[in-house]
C-alpha cells in the first residue's frame, strides 16, 4: 500500500477529534464517520502497540469475560472503547490527528480487574539486583502502578508532540471500573 492510500485508510477509519465532532465524511470513505470509534479500535500505529494491547488482554481479558459473559463482554469492551475516547476529542475538538487502537478498551479491561479482583495476584517480572525475578504481587499494586504511570505521562509529556492519546488510558480505565458491575454476572 502507498503512502497516499496508507494515510487515506487511516483517516477513514481512525477517530479524528475534528472531524467527529463536525460530522465531516471523508470523500470516499467507505464509512460514516459516526462508526470511527469503533473501526478505530482495529487499527494500530505499530506491533508495538498491537502487541502491547494483546499481552494485557490476554493476561486480564478472559477472566473479566468469564466474569461477564461472552456476549456481554463484547459489549462491555466496545461500549468502553467507545466511551474512553470522548474525553479526548472533548478536550482536543480541533485535533486533526487521527487517534488509532483498543487501549481504551484495554484499559476498561484494567479497570474492571481492579474493581472486580483487586486481591488476586499477578504474576510479574521484576529486578532482583542485577537479575530478572518472577514474583507474584497482588493485582491492585499492579492496576494502580500502571494507572499512576498513565497520570504522570498524560500530565508531563508535550501534547503537541506526543503521539499517545493518554487521556484515552485513563477515562478507558475508569470506564471499566463504572460499567464492569453491570455487566457482571454473578458466580452461581
Amino acid at each position: 500500500m502507498e503512502p497516499k492510500e496508507a494515510a487515506r485508510a487511516i483517516y477513514s477509519f481512525a477517530v479524528t477529534p475534528i472531524f467527529f465532532l463536525h460530522k465531516v465524511e471523508l470523500v470516499g470513505s467507505p464509512i460514516p464517520v459516526e462508526l470511527t470509534p469503533i473501526t478505530s479500535m482495529f487499527l494500530h500505529a505499530d506491533v508495538w502497540h498491537l502487541a502491547s494491547n494483546l499481552l494485557f488482554f490476554w493476561i486480564f481479558g478472559k477472566t473479566i469475560e468469564d466474569a461477564t459473559g461472552h456476549v456481554r463482554f463484547i459489549l462491555f469492551y466496545f461500549l468502553c472503547g467507545i466511551i474512553s475516547i470522548m474525553p479526548y476529542i472533548l478536550l482536543n475538538p480541533t485535533s486533526q490527528n487521527p487517534i488509532i487502537g483498543a487501549s481504551g478498551a484495554i484499559s476498561a479491561i484494567l479497570g474492571a480487574y481492579l474493581r472486580l479482583f483487586p486481591h488476586s495476584r499477578i504474576v510479574v517480572i521484576y529486578l532482583r539486583g542485577l537479575y530478572p525475578a518472577l514474583g507474584r504481587v497482588p493485582a491492585e499494586w499492579v492496576l494502580i502502578f500502571w494507572y499512576g504511570l498513565q497520570l504522570i505521562y498524560g500530565i508531563f509529556t508535550n501534547a503537541q508532540q506526543e503521539t499517545v492519546a493518554w487521556e484515552v488510558h485513563l477515562s478507558g480505565f475508569a470506564a471499566g471500573m463504572l460499567f464492569v458491575p453491570l455487566f457482571y454476572r454473578s458466580p452461581k
